[in-house]
């Protein structure tokens, strides 16, 4: 099958975010029938009902709490200008680069598996970096891996 792409960059962007709103409703629906039915089949209807407000109270503090819950798995920590001087600097020019509100805060990640990877709004955006990055990559790949990730964390 083909997919048709619009010619204008506004429009096939605009289709892109209707997409991804879709898939993000139709997953949620399906998490939450789920849901549903593992508190139903083995308890009854009150279980039920228990599901469903677990679900709803989830999906209203997921947003706020998945960036910070999700670095404290990892245990990661801050860098801070003074120790991590060139990763800040490619940082700095993200924003201005990608039209972004603000510049996401690095974060160590200590672990030797090459990974990285964003989280947060674009307003309090952080990205992650494993150990195993930095001698992995060369600074110009680490550059475009952290605007990368940043990008899908935000579209």
């Amino acid at each position: 099958m083909t997919r048709h792409h619009p010619s204008d960059p506004r429009t096939a962007l605009l289709q892109h975010r209707w997409l991804n709103r879709l898939q993000t409703g139709l997953l949620v629906l399906t998490m939450v029938g789920i849901a549903a039915a593992a508190g139903r089949l083995p308890f009854g209807e009150g279980c039920l009902w228990l599901a469903l407000f677990a679900v709803a109270g989830a999906l209203l503090l997921e947003p706020v709490a998945a960036s910070a819950l999700s670095l404290r798995l990892y245990r990661v920590r801050a860098l801070h200008p003074q120790e991590a001087h060139k990763m800040w600097a490619l940082l700095r020019e993200l924003p201005a680069r990608a039209g972004l509100p603000a510049t996401p805060v690095p974060h160590y990640v200590p672990s030797a598996v090459v990974n990285a990877f964003a989280t947060g709004s674009k307003q309090e955006a952080s990205i992650a970096l494993t150990d195993g990055l930095p001698a992995a990559q060369p600074e110009p790949t680490r550059a475009g891996g952290c605007a990368r990730a940043r990008g899908r964390a935000h579209r």
